[in-house]
């Protein structure tokens, strides 16, 4: 069901979240319920039981994604439908929720098999309310600190750079460049030209760049392409790094 967030809407939704026992719904630890008490003032009892679906799927899958679509992609084989919004906000909001129910009677039960009731309700959920609270109120930064860590952790970047193949590390290449002619200056022609090229170099760093580690990783080297799940195009996103580690560990790991 949706409705507004107003009027005679307003006063039921305090009175049921007030009663509730239990809530469901996807980040509403560090999203929905404090910005609902914050802004309209409807929350829950200290004795109503909280179910987050992402934070449980995190628990159970913390290498890959924790959007709405794709957690639905994993334990449902509901359609895409996150680029419908424009056609009905209403419906769109319906489906966001609809779909919370089928993942949760998956992922409590193995939250269950696994052991991890306990993380849940005293690690992920008041660490998601922290998370909020830094977000709302900040951080102070000392910057003295902050150049210091700067240096730090650049010279430990530097070190790993150093253990990449010689393709992907940071380079200096030839180039040309265009400066400002000196007053009087020719050019082929006879006529008077404003720029000059000169010769110069660049600083190139592969391993930032996604185009060129694709390159590296699926032409040059030959890993299996991994593609993106709403794309499927090719991809060097976290989880498909995580995949091409874990099938490496596999071939490396010796036979018993």
């Amino acid at each position: 069901m949706c409705v507004p967030i107003n009027g005679a809407y307003l006063e039921e939704l305090r009175r049921i979240f007030a009663k509730a026992k239990s809530v469901l719904g996807q980040n509403i630890e560090m999203h929905d319920l404090p910005i609902l008490e914050e802004m309209v003032n409807v929350k829950i009892s200290p004795e109503c039981e909280v179910h987050d679906i992402m934070l449980e799927q995190h628990l159970l899958q913390p290498a890959l994604k924790h959007d709405l679509e794709f957690i639905a992609s994993i334990f449902t084989n509901i359609e895409k439908w996150k680029d419908q919004k424009c056609e009905s906000e209403e419906i769109y909001c319906c489906r966001d929720t609809g779909v919370v129910p089928a993942i949760h009677s998956q992922t409590h039960p193995l939250l269950k098999l696994y052991n991890l009731e306990n993380v849940y309700e005293y690690v992920s959920r008041p660490l998601a309310r922290i998370c909020y609270t830094l977000r709302r109120t900040g951080i102070t930064i000392n910057p003295q600190r902050v150049v210091e860590l700067r240096a730090k952790f650049g010279q430990e970047l530097k070190q790993l750079e150093d253990k990449l193949p010689v393709a992907m590390r940071t380079q200096s290449i030839a180039t040309r460049r265009r400066t400002p002619a000196p007053e009087g200056t020719l050019g082929k022609s006879g006529k008077p030209v404003k720029y000059v090229m000169e010769d110069s170099s660049e600083v190139i760093y592969p391993w930032r760049s996604n185009k060129q580690k694709m390159k590296w990783l699926y032409e040059d080297e030959g890993f299996p392409v991994q593609l993106d799940f709403e794309t499927k195009q090719p991809t060097i996103a976290k989880e498909a790094i995580d995949k091409l580690l874990n099938l490496c560990a596999r071939k490396e790991r010796p036979k018993s």
